[in-house]
């Protein structure tokens, strides 16, 4: 059953995160991250939401991931 509303976890460049409740539709995921969307999943319960084209369109990159940003 697809939940209506996902708790997420907001990660901004240079701030703290911050939890909020997102529509969990592909209109908010897109409005979320202020474009088209990635998921990389980390475990069974946790992934992370980001900008597919983030790095080609120079968004500042928040969070080391491995060796990635």
């Amino acid at each position: 059953m697809k939940e209506k509303e996902i708790k997420v976890l907001k990660v901004k460049p240079h701030e703290h995160p911050e939890v909020y409740m997102l529509k969990n539709t592909l209109e908010a995921m897109q409005e979320a991250v202020g474009g088209y969307i990635d998921i990389v999943g980390l475990d069974d319960s946790v992934c992370i939401l980001l900008n597919d084209e983030g790095k080609l369109i120079g968004l500042e990159g928040n969070r080391r991931i491995g060796s990635d940003i």
